[in-house]
């Protein structure tokens, strides 16, 4: 059995371990959802990033 390592990669932006995830609309038919939702960098307040594709 393999795990998958779920670690967040580093900030694109100033390679820092400090990305989280922001969910800010559940509703794929919205600009907020295509726009807003994705990862972000709590150092240099980057993003939001599409992570892992």
């Amino acid at each position: 059995m393999k795990l998958v390592d779920w670690t967040p990669p580093p900030c694109p932006e100033c390679g820092a371990d400090a990305m989280f995830h922001k969910l800010l609309s559940q509703i794929p038919s919205t600009k907020a959802f295509r726009m807003l939702n994705g990862w972000y960098c709590s150092e240099c307040q980057a993003g939001p990033f599409q992570l892992g594709r």
